[in-house]
């Protein structure tokens, strides 16, 4: 919560060189390594990322920021204060 009362909203990070970019940089295989990886260490994931296997994938023209994004996947699947 912030000093108002209002629920503090998400930092969205738009650095190129935060995680985003960092993994702009990675190889296919290297992904899906760093996914394996996740899925081995935290499996309740796992539904996560069988969903956004499932949504479409958007074309060059529609990878720019897509408004709400982030806040409908928080939506389905919370982030919890110890994550």
């Amino acid at each position: 919560m912030s000093n108002d009362g209002q629920a503090s909203k998400p930092r969205v990070e738009t650095s190129e060189t935060g995680v985003l970019g960092q993994l702009r940089k990675k190889s296919r295989e290297e992904l899906i390594f760093l996914v394996e990886q996740l899925l081995e260490r935290k499996p309740e994931i796992k539904p996560l990322i069988e969903l956004l296997i499932e949504l479409p994938f958007p074309d060059s023209s529609q990878q720019k920021r897509i408004p709400g994004k982030a806040i409908v996947l928080h939506s389905i699947f919370p982030v919890s204060a110890s994550s």
